[in-house]
């Protein structure tokens, strides 16, 4: 159904604002850690993370243009 592709790319979306309200969240709250180790690498997830967002949303807007 063609008329479905409109619902992926919608809830591609709202995923995408999920995940972008997750990230903003930790890089707030990582500044308040004190073990720098932990904070390290809760940034490395995070930056993978923005990756990974920003590639499934362009994966699943691309299957509509």
């Amino acid at each position: 159904n063609p008329g479905a592709a409109s619902d992926g790319v919608s809830a591609a979306h709202l995923l995408s604002a999920a995940a972008s309200c997750a990230i903003a969240n930790v890089e707030i709250n990582v500044a308040a850690l004190k073990d720098e180790s932990v904070a390290a690498s809760m940034r490395s997830e995070v930056e993978e993370l923005k990756t990974r967002t920003r590639d499934l949303l362009d994966r699943h807007v691309q299957v509509t243009e």
